[in-house]
């Protein structure tokens, strides 16, 4: 990895400083990385030395799509800014008609002046039955394409089927690669593209970076997809916080910088490590307690912004810690906001004090992170195989 960083680093040109903060960004995943699961982080590291050695190589992208979102990207640098898929989506990366124009798109029992009969649609194309479905259709009527997808259940799992038609009579296309795996932080649509029609995916989580694979549908055949990776800076936005002291301004300080040095190393060990004999025994004795600190503390409501945060939970990568403040020992909690299996990159801290009995909350801080402009792209062509139109 140190070799292939070292090769971009001499291709890098005037982006060199670009590419060491995108190198600063990627170490702190590959250090929460390396604490979860030893396996996850070696499959970070081969990910990452494959992204090195695609950057700064001059190459024309294989698909004009993408070569056009990557030169729209490059000249709106903030355009995908903000909280990641939410905010960025479709129109973040042109699909507004700047790059390539999304598939009109309108509810299944909306769908009005069509060129074909729906009913036939109906039959052509299931999906299993579940409350939680809504069906959308996707038409792109120049190049005599359509879909519908289904979002449902807790991960909004996303499922397409395609159909072309002539005419009136409408048959099944299969599905590209592009679409295979679409769930909520990879978003499928069928777009245009100076006058091809393309499935178009975008992963975008986490927040610094996203990655495109497209495929286009010429002659009635999907060709290979190609993807093109996509990074941008990271910022933490200013800390919110509620204390319980009167004057609460150092902790929080101390709080802030504590939250930040995490982020970058997943590393509480140097606190433990400086307790004295007797402090390590009480820290283990709080740790054996009362396991019920699992959520942000918010201080019998008077925590506005926690009460209005969706995430408040703290993720599975958090780690309990100690605080040695104005002579008391105190236990902390820091980590990634949760939402039951869903996270966010917002940070969140805690700090209690025991009081022989229960718990108390002393401080909570929210942390939050948001998605700047854009740094560096690459891409890599997958070896798929084209595949032909048929029913599905």
């Amino acid at each position: 990895m140190a070799g292939a960083y070292d090769r971009a680093r001499h291709r890098a040109g005037p982006h060199v400083d670009a590419l060491l903060r995108d190198q600063r960004n990627w170490l702190g995943e590959r250090n929460k990385a390396a604490i979860s699961d030893a396996g996850r982080a070696a499959n970070v590291y081969r990910n990452r030395i494959e992204f090195l050695d695609k950057i700064f190589q001059d190459k024309e992208l294989p698909s004009p799509l993408l070569a056009a979102i990557q030169a729209f990207v490059e000249a709106h640098p903030a355009a995908s800014a903000g909280r990641g898929y939410v905010i960025s989506g479709w129109g973040g990366i042109g699909g507004g008609g700047d790059a390539f124009t999304m598939a009109e798109e309108s509810p299944v029992q909306d769908a009005k002046s069509l060129p074909f009969r729906l009913e036939d649609v109906r039959e052509l194309i299931t999906f299993p039955d579940s409350a939680d479905d809504y069906r959308t259709l996707a038409l792109l009527r120049a190049q005599r394409l359509g879909g519908v997808y289904s979002e449902s259940g807790t991960m909004h799992s996303v499922s397409w089927r395609l159909f072309s038609w002539d005419g009136h009579a409408v048959k099944g296309v299969v599905l590209p690669d592009a679409f295979s795996d679409t769930e909520w932080t990879n978003l499928g649509a069928l777009v245009e593209h100076q006058g091809i029609a393309y499935a178009l995916s975008y992963y975008d989580a986490p927040l610094d970076r996203s990655v495109l694979t497209a495929q286009a549908f010429v002659g009635g055949q999907w060709g290979d997809d190609v993807q093109l990776e996509l990074h941008y800076d990271v910022h933490f936005q200013p800390s919110r916080s509620y204390c319980s002291e009167t004057n609460c301004t150092a902790l929080e300080a101390f709080a802030e910088k504590f939250v930040r040095q995490f982020d970058k190393t997943q590393d509480v060990s140097p606190l433990i490590a400086g307790l004295s004999k007797d402090d390590r025994e009480r820290y283990r004795d709080m740790l054996g307690r009362d396991k019920s600190l699992t959520s942000l503390p918010t201080f019998e409501g008077k925590t506005h912004f926690a009460d209005a945060a969706v995430y408040r939970s703290f993720g599975s990568d958090s780690a309990f810690f100690p605080v040695h403040w104005q002579g008391q020992l105190l236990l902390g909690r820091v980590g990634n906001a949760s939402l039951g299996w869903r996270e966010s990159e917002d940070l969140l801290l805690g700090i209690w004090c025991w009081n022989g009995k229960a718990f108390e909350p002393v401080l909570g801080m929210v942390t939050g992170k948001v998605r700047g402009g854009f740094l560096l792209s690459a891409w890599s062509m997958e070896s798929s195989e084209a595949e032909g139109g048929g029913e599905n």
